[in-house]
């Protein structure tokens, strides 16, 4: 079983260990989102090799602490994250710019960043997505994977039958067919636990357990409905202690 909201480690007191020189909390920050820093580095820069060269200034910034004055009360992670890069992305159009002697009226470059500025929402909601996959599969090896399998599976092509999915397990593990049931019994479970990652990745992100600020950030990264049936277990979870209190 997953951990709870409250047991999590947040974006923000890694990004507070990680300026202190702790290791592993800065590879783990950098692994979290580097995918989604490269994809907009990308969107903005149009280039492989600036992307990169971008995403390895970003780590050398961050290594070096130039973000160690960011504080949750500015804001949520993600807001300031993308900030930061599109100050640092604007740096390297200039950079960039200057290299290639442009003059300003020749290129478009300094509208690029304002440009791609929304496609950071929907890259981090991607990361976040990506990091709910990871969490199931994970949280599903010890029972053979089945459940994320079957799951992936009816996200990619949502069109498959149970007995399909049935044969499509039966293939990838060498052995008969499980029966409709078992099928829809894994779908059904692996639906819950991946509304329970995303629900756990969602709180990491924001450095809160809160649920009324998760479900603002789910909201907000249009991932409410896949949330929205784990969301109100938990609150009657927190809300029973109280009930039985009273009795």
């Amino acid at each position: 079983m997953l951990e709870r909201l409250s047991q999590l480690t947040t974006q923000w007191s890694q990004l507070a260990r990680a300026h202190q020189g702790d290791a592993a909390a800065q590879a783990e920050l950098l692994a979290r989102y580097g995918a989604a820093v490269y994809r907009y580095a990308l969107a903005t820069l149009s280039r492989e090799d600036d992307a990169a060269d971008f995403c390895q200034a970003f780590a050398v910034r961050f290594l070096r602490g130039d973000f160690r004055h960011a504080r949750p009360e500015r804001g949520r992670f993600r807001d300031y994250l993308r900030t930061a890069l599109a100050r640092m992305l604007n740096e390297s159009l200039l950079e960039r710019q200057r290299r290639e002697r442009l003059r300003p009226f020749e290129s478009q470059c300094f509208n690029r960043s304002q440009e791609t500025s929304g496609e950071f929402e929907s890259l981090w909601r991607q990361e976040v997505l990506d990091r709910a996959w990871h969490q199931l599969r994970l949280a599903d090896e010890p029972a053979g994977g089945r459940g994320h399998f079957v799951l992936r599976a009816k996200a990619d092509e949502p069109i498959l039958s149970a007995e399909e999915l049935a044969r499509r397990v039966a293939e990838r593990d060498g052995g008969p067919p499980p029966s409709v049931s078992t099928v829809r019994q894994w779908l059904h479970r692996a639906r819950e636990r991946f509304a329970d990652c995303l629900l756990d990745e969602i709180a990491v992100s924001i450095g809160t357990s809160n649920l009324d600020e998760v479900a603002e950030e789910l909201a907000a990264l249009r991932l409410l409905p896949y949330c929205e049936a784990a969301l109100e277990k938990r609150r009657s979870e927190r809300l029973a202690p109280l009930k039985s209190s009273g009795d």
